[in-house]
């Protein structure tokens, strides 16, 4: 793609937790790969993370005025379908403040993570997401349909729609993307993952292999929840007795320290530097988030995940993964860190998943025609 080079692209991330703005990191990587100027609009932890990314690009503030917190004690669904008249306002909203930032800006693709809003009818426009079926309570399960209904509707207004998962049966997100007839602008991109296994010297899939006896811990996701489950870890994290490291998911924080015999704590730390520490990991622990998986998979990586309460998703994708073989789950409240790894060490994950240059081929044509 040298022959295009100069192309604008603006890219605007969901803030909403840590998982979109880092599975947008190898978009971006592969944009300025062809030599395309990258403009990144977004607010929040996620702006702060891809600014430690990409410190040399281009940043336009471009929040959202609806803040996704979830209840201390009653489901995060509920909190959802409360705020939802709100998201769909904003949704509006983002798209005529999306028409006067390009009037002033010049760009030549917009590409969107779950901010469904941002789209232009003469500008290509792209949206990334892997929810195109959502997961409704039982309560209400009779809205499962027309809502799909709705998000086909909001998805037809983009040129593509890039789906992070591996087409036909051998997949990651399960019914989230495949239960109903697709919309024609759909493409399939395989796993988004900013890590790149083969970067990385020592990676195994048999974690017995790996003479490293280190626990990787790594919470996410938007608080209450995210606090919750830093104080479950941080009470249990001193009876493991191996070498634990802690990240919280803070990255407007730099902060580190030691806490007991056997664990450090760090409120973010670099792209690099996390990828190493995993691929050197003997036990992974984390949020059950669909980034998480997709980077757990990208670097063959034994794990348990662990679903934010009331967040149907990711519960799913729990269920799901399990059935597979992919992955193992615990819930938040009955997490107990000695069982996880005495139930990781016997685990053997099945990796039996497609091979993906679908994110290349789709970029090169992308590109192509703009």
């Amino acid at each position: 793609m040298q022959d295009r080079p100069g192309k604008r692209i603006l890219f605007c991330p969901l803030n909403w937790g840590l998982g979109h703005a880092s599975r947008d990191v190898i978009i971006i990587r592969k944009l300025l790969e062809r030599g395309c100027k990258v403009i990144i609009a977004a607010d929040g932890q996620a702006m702060s993370m891809l600014k430690t990314e990409f410190p040399d690009l281009e940043f336009i503030r471009f929040g959202s005025s609806v803040s996704i917190t979830y209840f201390r004690r009653l489901p995060a669904w509920l909190k959802i379908f409360l705020l939802s008249p709100f998201l769909g306002f904003e949704t509006i909203r983002e798209h005529f403040r999306l028409r006067k930032l390009l009037r002033r800006t010049r760009v030549d693709l917009v590409i969107s993570d779950n901010r469904y809003g941002l789209w232009h009818t003469s500008i290509p426009s792209v949206l990334i997401t892997h929810q195109l079926n959502p997961r409704i309570p039982l309560i209400m399960k009779f809205m499962e349909l027309p809502i799909a209904g709705i998000i086909r509707l909001m998805i037809k207004q983009f040129h593509r729609c890039w789906v992070p998962d591996f087409p036909g049966e051998d997949n990651l997100s399960g019914d989230l993307s495949h239960k109903y007839t697709l919309p024609r602008n759909v493409v399939f991109t395989g796993p988004l993952s900013r890590f790149i296994p083969e970067r990385v010297p020592g990676i195994e899939s048999d974690v017995s292999k790996i003479p490293h006896k280190e626990v990787i811990i790594l919470i996410s996701g938007p608080e209450p929840q995210r606090t919750k489950l830093e104080n479950i870890i941080l009470d249990q994290a001193g009876e493991i007795h191996l070498k634990t490291v802690i990240l919280r998911g803070l990255p407007g924080e730099q902060s580190s320290w030691e806490t007991g015999k056997h664990t450090t704590v760090h409120s973010h730390i670099s792209s690099k530097m996390l990828e190493t520490m995993m691929c050197n990991a003997r036990y992974i622990i984390c949020r059950g988030g669909y980034t998480s998986i997709m980077d757990l998979v990208t670097l063959r990586k034994s794990a348990m995940i662990i679903p934010t309460p009331g967040q149907t998703e990711q519960e799913y994708l729990s269920d799901y993964l399990v059935e597979k073989g992919i992955l193992l789950s615990s819930d938040q409240k009955n997490l107990d860190l000695s069982k996880a790894i005495q139930q990781l060490d016997k685990f053997h994950p099945d990796w039996s998943l497609p091979e993906s240059g679908l994110l290349d081929r789709e970029l090169d044509e992308v590109l192509i025609r703009i």
